[in-house]
């Protein structure tokens, strides 16, 4: 499954992305404008696209998706990250390491990157 049909198919804003290394590029964009905003449990998508925070989603689908927060799409984002399995996370990763959220997020998904005997 790509990650734009992952995101689809748990009916959240898909990101305008080509590829797991823009996705991965996206999330941790995210996370950033997230933190500089507070990094509040509470904050929603419609929060940070009203302060401009957020670029490459559509803003249409944000707001059918406004009251979802961020610390849940990005979980939600990781997760369909992860649903390109552990080989192709491994290739991605090898050239452009992660960021610790990132690390322990797919690590809470029972992802370990680090072992041969890794499991998505």
């Amino acid at each position: 499954m790509s990650f734009g049909d992952c995101m689809r198919s748990a009916g959240l804003p898909v990101p305008s992305v080509d590829g797991l290394s823009e996705a991965k590029e996206f999330i941790e964009n995210l996370h950033q404008a997230w933190e500089a905003a507070g990094g509040e449990a509470d904050t929603t998508l419609a929060a940070l696209l009203a302060v401009g925070a957020i670029t490459g989603i559509d803003e249409a689908a944000v707001a059918g998706a406004a009251a979802v927060t961020v610390s849940f799409y990005i979980g939600a984002c990781i997760g369909c990250l992860a649903a390109a399995g552990v080989e192709a996370l491994k290739d991605l990763f090898a050239s452009n390491p992660p960021q610790d959220f990132m690390t322990e997020q797919l690590a809470s998904l029972g992802i370990d990157l680090s072992s041969d005997t890794a499991a998505a």
